[in-house]
């Protein structure tokens, strides 16, 4: 799950089943219509019954929403807020001020025994949008 404006850059990433956007101008819109969308949100997260999901974000709302999965496993960091920590049950410890972010976060698969990562970054981009990019490039030559 990713705030809205931020989905493009993993929209398109062939490990993703489904990519959740979560509308943070309609969760905090008036109170029913915040109640409305939060439910909805809620009903669809227990329907597809997630096993385990990862709080990196630390806060309270991301922890009442991992919550509401009904997940099984549910994993955030020892420095997360309080809520969070009550409503997870699974519990990181790795310090974030004393290694790279990218390491902080991948502590979760390390606690799995997964330790072998390819660092490299790759952004997915459709077979479209690359065709037309090179046609685009090809016509301004």
């Amino acid at each position: 799950m990713v705030n809205r404006g931020t989905e493009e850059v993993l929209a398109y990433h062939p490990g993703i089943r489904r990519l959740w956007v979560y509308d943070y101008k309609a969760a905090k819109g008036g109170v029913l219509s915040s109640l409305f969308y939060h439910f909805r949100l809620f009903r669809e997260l227990i329907r597809e019954s997630y096993d385990t999901v990862i709080d990196f974000s630390h806060g309270d709302r991301a922890a009442l929403l991992s919550f509401m999965t009904w997940a099984r496993t549910r994993i955030t960091y020892e420095d997360s807020s309080l809520l969070s920590r009550l409503l997870m049950n699974r519990i990181i410890r790795a310090n974030p001020h004393e290694q790279h972010i990218v390491d902080y976060q991948l502590q979760v698969l390390r606690s799995y025994g997964i330790d072998h990562f390819d660092r490299r970054i790759r952004i997915h981009i459709p077979k479209q949008t690359l065709s037309s990019m090179s046609d685009l490039l090809s016509s301004l030559a």
